[in-house]
Order: structure tokens, then C-alpha cells, then sequence
């Protein structure tokens, strides 16, 4: 029997003119995401991943850029990160914490609802991010099929936590590098 190693990841959005729908130009996010082999251990950090993006806001909704686009890019980009870097997964017992419960609530929750309604919510309105949430169904969908567990766990944010401030601190410094795309 496999020992079954423990992966933490810890991921964040950050943007600077959130959701700007006042037609006065782009939004500008980032995304930080840190893999570590401990929850509390800063010193256990192995990775570190960071991406700025920037959107307009003229035109389909689904281009604007908005916090939560961008904390759910960041669960997108960390799983896909590791498919991508790991030739076997299987031998990981992967946790991806959030501080947000828009993420956290959104796949534990009400994504397969979501999904049975046809992408309508309780109030009978589309699902905001459908091509996000899209992406992660697929994603989930790989580490189902290859038998890879993974949890996702909200982590409550900015509450001096090093290694969430870590990732809030590489979603920022995205944002802040990348602020000449406005």
C-alpha cells in the first residue's frame, strides 16, 4: 500500500478595479497560489504560482474581471498547475484552501445543483463565472477519473495566517506589477 503524502494549497485573488462596469476601462487581477506539505508550516512551502490578468469590461459580462474570477482562476490554475508538474498524483492527498466562500461554498454547495438546473441558481438566474465553473468541472472531473482526492476547505483570510498571507502577498504583487494593462 501507497503512503499517502498530504499537499496543501493555498490560494488567492486580488484585483484593482474590481468588476469596473462604469465603462471607464480595465480591470486588473492576480492570482497567488503556494503548495505546501503543511498547513501551518511556512517553512514546508514547495511552490509558489502567480498570473496577472487583465479585462475589459466593455462587452460580454463574462470577459469583466471581478474578485471572485479571480479566486476561482486561482483553484483553476493550481489544479490544472499540478496535472501539468506531478507525473502522479494519486499518491497525494491534495487540500485547496480558499479564503473565499464564494469558491469554497460554490464547489462543496451548489455546483452540482448549479449544474442539474442548467447553470441557473436557486433564484432562477444564470450562474456568474459559467465558463469558470465550467473549466473546474472539467478539471474535478480529471482527478474523479484518475481517483486523485482532493478537498477543498474554506480558510478564513487575513487573519496573519503566513502561509495564506503568502498567497494573498503573490495575488497583490500580480496585481501591482501589472498595473501599466489598465
Amino acid at each position: 500500500m501507497i503512503e499517502m503524502k498530504e499537499m496543501y494549497i493555498t490560494t488567492d485573488g486580488a484585483i484593482s478595479n474590481n468588476g469596473n462596469k462604469d465603462g471607464s476601462g480595465r480591470a486588473v487581477g492576480g492570482i497567488g497560489v503556494v503548495f505546501s506539505t503543511d498547513p501551518d508550516d511556512f517553512n514546508s512551502i514547495f511552490d509558489r504560482i502567480n498570473y496577472p490578468y487583465a479585462g475589459n469590461t466593455h462587452g460580454n459580462m463574462e470577459e469583466t474581471i471581478t474578485n471572485n474570477r479571480m479566486e476561482l482562476s486561482a483553484v483553476c490554475c493550481s489544479l490544472e498547475y499540478l496535472i501539468e508538474s506531478f507525473e502522479d498524483l494519486r499518491e497525494w492527498r491534495i487540500s485547496v484552501r480558499s479564503d473565499s466562500q464564494y469558491v469554497i461554498k460554490g464547489i462543496n454547495e451548489y455546483l452540482t445543483k448549479w449544474r442539474d438546473n442548467g447553470w441557473k441558481n436557486s433564484s432562477k438566474q444564470a450562474v456568474k463565472n459559467k465558463d469558470l465553473w465550467e473549466r473546474f468541472v472539467k478539471i474535478r472531473d480529471r482527478f474523479i477519473k484518475e481517483m486523485i482526492e482532493v478537498v477543498f476547505i474554506h480558510l478564513k483570510g487575513h487573519n496573519g495566517h503566513p502561509i495564506q498571507e503568502e498567497s494573498d502577498r503573490l495575488a497583490t504583487k500580480s496585481v501591482k506589477d501589472n498595473m501599466h494593462l489598465k
